[in-house]
């Protein structure tokens, strides 16, 4: 097994839930649910609403109420077909929203650091060029 927990936790799952009370930035768990194409229910809090979009990669509701997020698990565990929909679109959402590649290559152009901005730069230091590569 190479990642037990996208292996062994995801792999079993057929839904993922984060019920929240608390103004999270960014859920981990709903990265790595939607990378290994789960859907996921989460709480209408903090960043959360920015990850999950609610009907199409998972369910959002509201802070604290047990009860909607009780009825959106057994809607997606009584409909296998929307299941695998919504987790292939949220690792879809996942695949472009956070591949690393595409993250470093807009903030290496975010800073001016890319091969072209490095080539007119008349400041660096010791007349050195930054170079970076993206893998």
């Amino acid at each position: 097994m190479q990642d037990p927990l996208f292996e062994g936790v995801y792999a079993a799952a057929d839904v993922v839930c984060l019920m929240s009370r608390w103004e999270e930035l960014f859920g981990l768990v709903i990265a790595e649910a939607m990378a290994s194409g789960k859907p996921v229910i989460g709480t209408r809090v903090g960043g959360i609403p920015e990850s999950i979009k609610d009907g199409d990669t998972g369910f959002l509701v509201e802070r604290g109420d047990e009860v909607a997020m009780a009825e959106k698990i057994l809607f997606l565990l009584d409909d296998p077909a929307l299941r695998a929909n919504m987790g292939k679109k949220a690792r879809q959402t996942v695949e472009a929203k956070f591949d690393h590649r595409k993250s470093v290559a807009k903030l290496i152009e975010l800073y001016g650091l890319g091969a072209s901005a490095n080539r007119e730069s008349k400041s660096l230091p010791r007349g050195e060029a930054i170079s970076a590569s993206i893998y």
